[in-house]
């Protein structure tokens, strides 16, 4: 039975060394501001981006750019709902858990200490008050979706336990709490004769929606209404997209996907009328961070990466 496995863009993301800890605020050499059109951007706020293994928090207008961690080994992340926290998880495989620390970068507080589960993927309950993840055992094929209050030490509570039925191994990754509170997006594997990557509606009880996800990595906008994810399907070119919580109706992004580059790892700014994403914007073979439109036009680089320089948005605050 194969062990329950994250997508690869994600894993390749999180190597680096050492621990979380408050950084000098000074920017990697070789970083590229915004062009213009990202400036003018109505959105606002400030982006918390993954770069080498690393936190950082940057304007949305691609001013900014602050170290918040140094160490590395840092995967996905989230702001709190009020933007004043910061939860992640850290590690190597086997030795991943979750912390939270203050949007500045100090105050870096372990959550969970755990030897024999990776604790990954965090995100918060619209009151700030628990999170949801993902746990994964090192040594065997269980694992789930879980959630705990934000505070060490507190009691783990299972919501959804992977499975096996007839010969397909079945796990849940990811999750990404809805603004209403109800329901979790998760990422939904199926291992067979292949892998396939989709996504489903969870509610707090375990119980999966009627409605499916076309893909991964699902982020729901500031209403509940959209949720903006990763396709990799089997027999299609991988794209990004935004999907109806409610119709199922769904819209390849950015606009002429999945002709064209793939985005990946989408997020929305506080307001719903733009999307940060990993893609290649100005064609170079290196994927950068961009801004889009929510309707998926005005594709716009904001830092550009490199063979170096990998940037990856987790979350974005007002």
């Amino acid at each position: 039975m194969p062990k329950k496995a994250s997508f690869l863009i994600t894993i390749a993301l999180a190597v680096g060394v050492g621990a979380a800890t408050p950084a000098a605020t000074a920017a990697p050499s070789g970083v590229a501001v915004a062009q213009q059109a990202a400036r003018n951007s109505p959105a606002g706020g400030t982006i918390l981006l993954t770069l080498n293994g690393n936190l950082y928090s940057v304007r949305a207008d691609g001013s900014g750019l602050h170290a918040l961690t140094t160490g590395g080994r840092i995967g996905d992340a989230a702001y709190s709902p009020d933007g004043t926290k910061i939860a992640f998880h850290k590690g190597s495989f086997g030795h991943r858990d979750l912390y939270v620390m203050r949007s500045d970068g100090t105050g870096v507080t372990r959550l969970t200490n755990t030897s024999t589960w990776d604790e990954r993927y965090p995100t918060w309950s619209p009151d700030g008050r628990t999170i949801a993840f993902d746990r994964m055992h090192t040594t065997s094929d269980r694992g789930g979706i879980y959630q705990m209050a934000a505070t060490p030490g507190a009691p783990e509570r299972l919501i959804k336990a992977d499975y096996v039925s007839q010969g397909v191994w079945y796990t849940f990754e990811r999750p990404d709490w809805s603004p209403r509170g109800d329901k979790l997006a998760v990422d939904y594997v199926t291992w067979s004769d292949h892998i396939a990557y989709k996504g489903r509606l969870m509610r707090l009880n375990g119980v999966l929606d009627t409605v499916g996800l076309i893909g991964i990595q699902n982020e729901f906008n500031s209403t509940g209404t959209w949720v903006s994810g990763f396709s990799d399907d089997y027999d299609a070119n991988p794209s990004g997209y935004k999907q109806n919580t409610t119709t199922g109706a769904s819209v390849w992004l950015p606009a002429g996907s999945p002709d064209g580059p793939p985005a990946s790892d989408l997020i929305w700014s506080p307001d719903s009328t733009r999307l940060a994403m990993r893609y290649d914007a100005n064609g170079d073979g290196h994927p950068d961070l961009a801004l889009m439109n929510s309707s998926g036009t005005g594709v716009t680089g904001l830092l550009y990466g490199s063979s170096t320089l990998s940037y990856t948005p987790r979350s974005w605050k007002r």
